[in-house]
């Protein structure tokens, strides 16, 4: 795999870590905005609403917009925000921490009117509050079905990601055609793979891991130098059995051998030398 292919990768560990997060903290802020309810079985605000319960919500909402922020706070912070993929995931987390960080707020305006409901004897006033809780609880939970959207985007995102990443995995496996080895002096033998130097803090297993990709890379780069090879003598051809002839055409002259057409004789002149 090349080094820019490389780069713009996200490690599938990572990845499958960060969507297991993301899928987690989605399905939270789903299950949330289904079962935070303000009206009661006939669809009417209660004449009592409770105030613990509604501040709860705005709590509860609290907590999980912190723990959107962090998320996407940690993401920026990480290598992969250079990456196509990741500053896609950074894009749709941004919207994730903002979305969410409304709902907190609509969740306490709801407890507020909660207090503010059993003191209001004006029959318009208490219509009025209570239309207005309503409408904030309503609020506060669309916004954390829409943060939950969004880092439904975000999963998405990095599955495509290890989609392609499963499309490369065999192409950088292909085997290509043995080269021939160039010829080395009896003074100068190539070292074996063992025989490098190998980082101490390198176990067994993870030199046997290196070992095997510095061959994989070894012969991706060998299949790349053979078809290079192959386009390069496949275009050669092409261009001998097309290549355009630019030499100069012989001139006429007059002679024997090669004599100019007679002119063009008009029906008049004709008449003319059959009357004399």
């Amino acid at each position: 795999m090349t080094p820019g292919i490389q780069r713009d990768l996200i490690p599938s560990a990572e990845a499958h870590h960060l969507i297991g997060t993301l899928n987690a903290m989605k399905d939270k802020l789903l299950n949330a905005a289904e079962q935070w309810q303000l009206l009661d079985e006939n669809g009417d605000v209660p004449a009592t609403p409770s105030y613990a319960a509604l501040f709860q919500h705005a709590t509860d909402a609290q907590d999980l917009s912190r723990d959107v922020l962090r998320l996407s706070a940690d993401f920026a912070r990480s290598p992969h925000l250079t990456t196509r993929a990741g500053s896609t995931v950074l894009r749709h987390l941004a919207t994730a921490a903002t979305i969410s960080s409304h709902a907190a707020p609509h969740f306490a305006e709801t407890a507020q009117g909660a207090l503010a409901l059993p003191r209001s004897a004006n029959p318009t006033d208490r219509h009025y509050l209570t239309n207005r809780m309503v409408i904030d609880h309503a609020s506060a939970r669309a916004f954390l079905r829409r943060t939950s959207e969004s880092l439904h985007d975000a999963a998405k995102e990095l599955d495509d990601h290890l989609a392609f990443q499963r499309f490369l995995a065999p192409l950088t496996r292909q085997k290509g055609p043995p080269l021939t080895a160039p010829n080395r002096s009896p003074m100068h033998p190539r070292p074996p793979r063992n025989a490098l130097n190998r980082p101490a803090h390198f176990s067994d297993a993870d030199w046997a891991e290196y070992q095997q990709c510095q061959a994989e890379h070894d012969d991706l780069m060998a299949q790349v130098a053979d078809r290079e090879a192959h386009l390069e003598h496949d275009l050669i051809a092409t261009y001998d059995a097309y290549e355009l002839d630019f030499t100069a055409l012989p001139k006429l002259e007059d002679g024997p051998t090669h004599r100019p057409p007679p002119p063009h004789r008009s029906p008049a002149s004709r008449r003319r030398n059959r009357g004399r």
